[in-house]
């Protein structure tokens, strides 16, 4: 809830139901599936990857850029995800503002 998506297509803005989103794929812009979402955040999704080692990718829902109904597709390529996401603890929302500037230059 209020935070306004842009799709691939400009002028284009995606209605995500974030309740039914919970559990669903995430893929990179190149296709890499990073795995299922664990967490809906007022700004940001929480990405959980693997089982014996577990990954936690934070990223904001303006990084968002279409969703299939059975995935979530991120603006970012997938050698990226790892370096600007994964933490260990939810970013503060100054963090969250950064990452959502930066945006237009990972497309």
């Amino acid at each position: 809830p209020g935070v306004l998506l842009e799709g691939d297509r400009p002028g284009e803005t995606l209605n995500i139901p974030w309740e039914e989103v919970i559990f669903k794929r995430v893929k990179t812009s190149d296709d890499v599936d990073i795995g299922d979402i664990e967490t809906v955040a007022n700004e940001y999704i929480v990405v959980r990857e693997g089982v014996g080692k577990i990954r936690r990718y934070y990223i904001p829902k303006t990084q968002i850029n279409n969703y299939d109904g059975s995935a979530l597709y991120v603006a970012v390529p997938g050698g990226l995800v790892s370096a600007k996401f994964e933490r260990d603890s939810p970013p503060t929302p100054e963090e969250v503002k950064a990452l959502s500037e930066d945006r237009s230059n990972v497309t």
